[in-house]
């Protein structure tokens, strides 16, 4: 097998794949389709200090001239990131 391994910021990652925060979340949705062993790193989605619930629905709302969308950064805040989702 090929080594994919790749030099970055001082660490060698797994390979050079790196998962946007866009398809991954938390990557919770992920862990029973994803050998997280072959990938290099994953970018979750944002992470603010405290929780944030996000802004109120419509969050997406159609309009003549586009999409707007405006979701607020929901999140589960630093301390539960870490606790639950980090390991």
């Amino acid at each position: 097998m090929v080594k994919m391994e790749t030099p970055f910021l001082g660490k060698v990652l797994a390979s050079p794949l790196i998962l946007a925060s866009g398809v991954s979340g938390y990557a919770d949705e992920l862990k029973d389709f994803v050998d997280f062993k072959k990938i290099g790193a994953l970018t979750t989605k944002t992470i603010t200090l405290n929780p944030r619930e996000g802004n109120p629905p419509p969050r997406i709302v159609e309009l003549p001239f586009g999409i707007v969308n405006s979701i607020g950064l929901a999140n589960v805040g630093w301390e539960r990131f870490q606790e639950e989702k980090l390991p």
